[in-house]
């Protein structure tokens, strides 16, 4: 993983998602300098309940949720999260 890792152009990641997405990273103030804040962001996100997988279903359990319809929800519920924090960001 960390050779993969290794080989990433995150100038060139950037300049792909700009010519994708130019306008909007102009109006939510995403620059080069945030793009590994991002990727460490939503990897986190989506790693985590796995990694703790044990502790998240005790609490899943105390709740009455399942695992399983929890990460069916994340998925959706993580790229609002993130959609919502730039929009939400402080001036």
């Amino acid at each position: 993983m960390k050779e993969i890792i290794r080989r990433l152009d995150i100038g060139k990641i950037y300049d792909i998602l700009e010519q994708q997405h130019g306008e909007e990273f102009k109006q939510l103030g995403i620059t080069p300098s945030l793009v590994p804040q991002i990727m460490i962001s939503v990897g986190a996100m989506s790693v985590f309940p796995f990694a703790a997988r044990g502790i998240v279903e005790t609490l899943l359990e105390k709740a009455g949720l399942s695992f399983n319809d929890f990460i069916e929800e994340r998925k959706t519920f993580a790229a609002g999260f993130v959609i919502r924090a730039f929009h939400n960001k402080p001036a």
